[in-house]
C-alpha cells in the first residue's frame, strides 16, 4: 500500500503545486513573454449565447450597450437556443438600439448556434459572452488591445464570481477559479494559456472553424487556434462578474458536461499534443487539463491506501491514532477554519469525481451540446428520499452491536469500550452531526414556500412576574408591521 500511496501523492502534488511552481521557475529563468498592446478599435461582434435567460437578459443587454466602445464599430447579437421563457421577446425590445436576435427554432445547443451565427457577423474580432456575465465598462477595450500583437489569436478575460453566495460550493468555486487565474497568467508568460472562458473571450473572426455540435466551443476553438500557430493569452484587466452555480449538485452536472466535451476536444485537435509543433503548450495542456481531469483517480487510490494504513495504525497504536482522529473531527466541526477546510474538501471531491465521470463519458458515451442554465428553477423532492430518523436508530443499534461483538472478539475490557464509546458519542454530537446535517442539506433540502399572506395572527405572551419587561414587550408587539385588525395580543399571566 505504501508505494501506491507515495506515487498517488506525488502525482497529486505535481498537479496541484508542482506544475505552478515549474511555471514560475520557467518565467524566472526565461523572463515573461511579452504581448504587444495598443489602443485599437477594430469592428467587433459581441455574441451572447442564451437559453431561457429571461431573468438576466435585459440587464445583460443594458450592460453590453453601455460598454466603452464606439457604437458604430460594434454589433451586439443574441443567439437564442429555442428559448421558451420570454427571453426572445425581451431581446426584440432592443432591436431599435441595434441588437440582433438569431433564434434556433430547434434546441441544438450553443455550438450549433455559433456555427450558424459566425458566418453572418461583420466584426474583425468576435467576443463571446454568457447572458449572466456582466462586464466592466472598459472590458472590451482591454480585450481588444491585445490583438495589436500579430501573433495573438484569442484573448480570455477574467471572470470573477460574486460574493453573495454562502454555499460551500460557492466558496470552493471561487477558490478554484482564483487558482485557475494564476495558472492562466503564468501560462501566458511562457507562451499560450490553455482554453478560453465562455463568459469573456475573443478571437480573430478569420480563425473560427465550424465545430461538431457536441463540441465545447470555448475549449476546442482555442486549441485549434494554437494548433494553427497563434498565441492564446490571458488579459486580467478585462473583467466580468457572474454568480457561481450555487450548489454541489449543479456544479457536479456542469463539471461532467464540460469535462466530457473538453476531453474529446483534445483529440479533435490532436496537434496540440505534439511538442514539436506547439512547444511547451503541449506540456501545459497535459498538466493543466489532462492530468487534472484524472485527479479523482489518483485521489481515490491515495485515499484507499491511506485508509488501509490508518486501519493498521489503529490496530497498533489505538490510543494516539483515535485521539488524533477525534481531535481533528472536533476541530473540523467546531472551528470556522475547520468547517471551511471540510467545505473545500467536499468541493474538491465533487469536481474530481465529476471530472472522472466526464472523462469516462467523453471516452465511451454520448455527449450533448445542449445545456441548462443553473438559474432555471429545479424541482426538488418535498423531503428526504429515506426516513432519516428510523435509519439513524437502526444504524445506531447495528453499530453498537458491532462494537460489542468486536470488543468481545478482541478481548477488550469493558472500561476501554466505555471510554472510546463515550468519546465517539461526543465526537458525533458536536462534530459529525452538524457535518451530516450540512451534507443532507445539499442533497435533500426542503425549500420553504414564501408567499405574501396576511392570516389572523395571535401573539401569545407567557408571563410570570415580568413587571420589568412586560411594558416594553407590549409596545414592541403593538408596533409590529402587521394589520391591526388581524393581530390579536394575549398575555397569559
Amino acid at each position: 500500500m505504501v508505494p501506491l500511496l507515495v506515487v498517488s501523492v506525488i502525482v497529486l502534488a505535481y498537479i496541484v503545486a508542482g506544475y505552478p511552481l515549474l511555471l514560475r521557475l520557467l518565467v524566472a529563468i526565461r523572463g515573461p513573454r511579452r504581448v504587444q498592446q495598443a489602443e485599437i478599435t477594430p469592428p467587433i461582434s459581441f455574441v451572447i449565447s442564451a437559453y431561457n435567460e429571461a431573468d438576466v437578459i435585459r440587464a445583460k443587454l443594458e450592460n453590453a450597450l453601455a460598454l466603452e466602445y464606439p457604437a458604430d464599430r460594434r454589433e451586439v447579437v443574441v443567439v437564442s437556443d429555442c428559448s421558451d421563457d420570454g427571453t426572445d421577446d425581451i431581446v426584440r425590445e432592443f432591436a431599435a438600439r441595434g441588437v440582433r436576435l438569431i433564434r434556433q427554432e430547434q434546441r441544438r445547443g450553443k455550438t450549433a448556434g455559433l456555427n450558424h451565427t459566425l458566418p453572418l457577423l461583420t466584426g474583425e474580432i468576435v467576443v463571446f459572452s454568457d447572458a449572466n456575465a456582466m462586464y466592466d465598462a472598459d472590458a472590451l477595450r482591454k480585450l481588444v488591445r491585445n490583438f495589436a500583437d500579430p501573433e495573438v489569436g484569442y484573448v480570455t478575460g477574467e471572470a470573477r464570481y460574486l460574493l453573495s453566495g454562502q454555499a460551500a460550493a460557492d466558496a470552493g468555486e471561487r477558490a478554484y477559479w482564483g487558482y485557475e487565474m494564476e495558472l492562466k497568467r503564468l501560462e501566458t508568460q511562457i507562451g499560450s494559456m490553455v482554453g478560453g472562458d465562455g463568459a469573456i473571450y475573443a478571437i480573430r473572426h478569420q480563425l473560427w472553424r465550424t465545430l461538431p455540435e457536441d463540441a465545447i466551443n470555448d475549449f476546442l476553438n482555442p486549441l485549434q487556434i494554437v494548433e494553427a500557430g497563434w498565441r492564446g493569452i490571458y488579459e486580467p484587466e478585462a473583467v466580468c462578474y457572474e454568480a457561481t452555480s450555487g450548489g454541489f449538485n449543479s456544479e457536479y452536472k456542469r463539471r461532467v458536461r464540460i469535462v466530457s466535451r473538453s476531453w474529446r476536444a483534445v483529440f479533435q485537435a490532436s496537434g496540440v499534443l505534439n511538442p514539436f509543433r506547439v512547444g511547451l503548450f503541449s506540456w501545459c495542456l497535459v498538466s493543466h487539463k489532462v492530468l487534472r481531469w484524472n485527479t479523482g483517480l489518483f485521489a481515490a487510490v491515495a485515499g484507499a491506501a491511506g485508509l488501509a494504513l490508518l486501519v493498521q495504525a489503529v490496530t497498533h497504536w489505538a490510543l494516539p491514532t483515535l485521539g488524533a482522529i477525534a481531535t481533528a473531527a472536533l476541530a473540523a466541526g467546531l472551528t470556522r477554519g475547520g468547517r471551511r477546510i471540510v467545505s473545500m474538501t467536499a468541493y474538491f471531491w465533487v469536481i474530481n469525481v465529476a471530472s472522472v465521470v466526464g472523462v469516462a463519458k467523453g471516452t465511451f458515451g454520448r455527449v450533448s451540446g445542449v445545456w441548462s442554465t443553473p438559474r432555471e428553477h429545479s424541482t426538488r423532492p418535498s423531503g428526504p428520499l429515506v426516513p432519516v430518523g428510523p435509519m439513524f436508530l437502526i444504524g445506531g443499534m447495528f453499530f453498537a452491536a458491532l462494537v460489542l461483538i468486536a470488543a468481545n472478539a478482541l478481548g477488550i475490557r469493558a472500561a476501554r469500550v466505555a471510554f472510546w464509546g463515550a468519546l465517539a458519542a461526543l465526537v458525533y454530537v458536536y462534530a459529525l452531526y452538524p457535518l451530516l446535517l450540512s451534507g443532507l442539506r445539499l442533497v435533500a433540502r426542503r425549500p420553504i414556500r414564501i408567499v405574501d399572506a396576511e392570516p389572523d395572527v395571535c401573539v401569545f405572551i407567557a408571563a410570570n412576574d415580568e413587571a420589568r419587561v412586560i411594558e416594553a414587550k407590549l409596545n414592541n408587539s403593538l408596533a409590529l408591521d402587521y394589520p391591526a385588525e388581524k393581530l390579536q395580543i394575549v398575555v397569559a399571566s
